[in-house]
């Protein structure tokens, strides 16, 4: 099938016009950061001509650990020649409802009052400053820094994994803008680094027959052509779509060619397939799962693969969040599949990985959706309950515990670094756990939200959930989301409501 990029950004119909005559005596700033409130929103995203916009909440403790990180990111913008304006809301009203926020915090990048890029969630994205600022860098690089080549040079340099669009056109016609507008595009893509290199026309060439469009892609492994023509029609969405299906090798030899789950979302791919060998492997060993991997390609068009070469600290330091956990996921050798989804399965052992048909039957699997995900784990604890009784969970052990249909099981999910919302809800459950100690059908449970990941949703935290002793396929679906205070009382009356008797059909 032909990739598609994501559809081209929707105008933003901004409201709450009766409030536009105020903004500007109510547009407020705090430490050199701009803050937005109902008032001047509208107003200020029209007025400057890129803003990332972080939308966060008082009670969501991930969003006050962010705000250091994005008042440095301002000044640190202010040194190095960005225009980029980095503002936030506080429990801006109705925010959820009008911009489809799926949780706290949520980033939205505007071009031009144009919604371009938009996110939840601040360390897949960013992690820190640097980031924030590498990540407005490349958006505003894109549109204002495009190399002009003579024409007696034949294509443009660059680094391993970069990649460079060449275009001959003629000099401000139409398809000349269009390759503009590719570049903006292709900038807002998280997963690419492509430049724009142009050289111009001679005066009595063809604007249409002697215009030429090429993709380098630098240092790509050598079964891989590192130049490719274009040759279909001159539109924005089918030059996008050509470059995001050629951008990565079919199996890439870096941890930087790897795509992570947003990068997948982002470029309409499926999945993509990394070996992590370990430094042990031997160098034929390596070769030969790349080309195993290689005879499956063809069969699946839409995922890519990989089989990166040992990744030394140093390196590991400069690797994003997503890229870091995916080293850690699992001990060498391993493959790990990762979903645009965000599921990750895994397959262990060199002799399977070297093994075509045991390879194949793990790819169908995962296909036919038959396999349970392996999830971001913290090691096994010393000891499988803590001193209120509670079950130490990880992401490897819960379905093992909360999944189980003859248990009902009460969670606590709570972040790594508490803070006193948390606080409050440990302690609330802490007494909980103790009056449950010895009931018969109910277990309490505990796991850190941040440093594990399972079937639950992390769309806040801290959480607690009851899951009812109901058959295993139905224990998702059946789940209650405890929605009270830290309050003892009231959540130990939620458990015993929301609990279940084991039926014997359910098992």
């Amino acid at each position: 099938g032909v990739l598609k990029p994501s559809p081209p950004p929707m105008r933003m119909v901004w409201g709450w016009h009766s409030c536009l005559a105020l903004s500007s005596l109510l547009a407020s700033v705090s430490s050199g950061q701009l803050v937005l409130n109902a008032a001047n929103f509208d107003a200020e995203v029209e007025k400057h001509k890129r803003i990332l916009v972080e939308f966060s909440s008082a009670h969501c403790e991930i969003c006050q650990q962010t705000k250091p990180v994005l008042k440095q990111a301002v000044l640190d913008l202010g040194m190095v020649n960005l225009s980029s304006v980095i503002a936030r809301t506080e429990d801006l009203p109705r925010a959820s409802e009008r911009f489809g926020l799926k949780g706290f915090p949520a980033y939205h990048y505007y071009v031009d009052g144009e919604l371009k890029k938009s996110y939840t969630g601040f360390q897949r994205l960013f992690g820190n400053a640097q980031r924030v600022v590498d990540w407005i860098r490349k958006r505003e690089e894109a549109a204002t820094k495009v190399s002009v080549l003579g024409r007696s040079i034949k294509g443009p340099g660059g680094k391993k994994g970069e990649l460079a669009l060449m275009g001959r056109v003629k000099q401000n016609s139409v398809r000349h803008k269009m390759l503009l507008k590719v570049s903006e595009e292709l900038a807002n893509l998280d997963a690419l680094n492509c430049r724009l290199h142009l050289q111009w026309l001679d005066k009595g060439d063809d604007p249409k027959k002697d215009t030429m469009l090429s993709l380098h892609r630098f240092f790509f492994p050598s079964q891989e052509e590192e130049e490719l023509n274009y040759s279909g029609a001159w539109s924005l969405d089918r030059i996008v779509a050509w470059v995001i299906k050629n951008a990565q090798p079919m199996v890439a030899d870096d941890i930087d060619q790897v795509y992570v789950a947003r990068q997948l979302e982002e470029t309409g791919l499926e999945a993509s397939v990394v070996a992590i060998l370990g430094e042990e492997v031997q160098s034929d060993d390596r070769q030969q799962v790349a080309d195993l991997f290689r005879t499956f390609a063809g069969s699946y068009p839409r995922w890519r693969f990989a089989v990166p070469s040992h990744v030394s600290e140093d390196k590991e330091e400069q690797l994003s969040d997503d890229h870091k956990a995916l080293l850690h996921m699992v001990q060498p050798p391993s493959v790990v599949l990762t979903q645009r989804n965000r599921q990750l399965f895994t397959l262990d052992g060199l002799q399977p990985l070297q093994d075509k048909e045991r390879v194949s039957d793990f790819f169908k699997q995962v296909k036919q959706g038959v396999l349970r995900p392996t999830y971001k784990s913290q090691p096994l604890p010393n000891r499988d309950r803590d001193d209120d009784g509670c079950l130490v969970l990880t992401g490897r052990t819960f379905a093992d515990h909360a999944l189980d249909p003859r248990k009902n099981v009460l969670v606590l999910f709570t972040p790594a670094l508490e803070a006193p919302k948390s606080k409050a809800f440990s302690t609330a459950f802490s007494t909980v756990a103790r009056s449950l100690k010895s009931h018969e059908s109910i277990v309490c449970a505990t796991m850190d939200g941040m440093q594990n990941e399972c079937e639950e949703e992390m769309d806040e935290i801290p959480k607690v959930v009851l899951y009812p002793a109901v058959a295993a396929k139905k224990k998702m679906s059946k789940r209650q989301v405890y929605r009270g205070r830290p309050d003892a009382e009231a959540m130990l009356d939620f458990a015993l409501e929301t609990s279940k008797a084991p039926q014997r059909d359910d098992l």
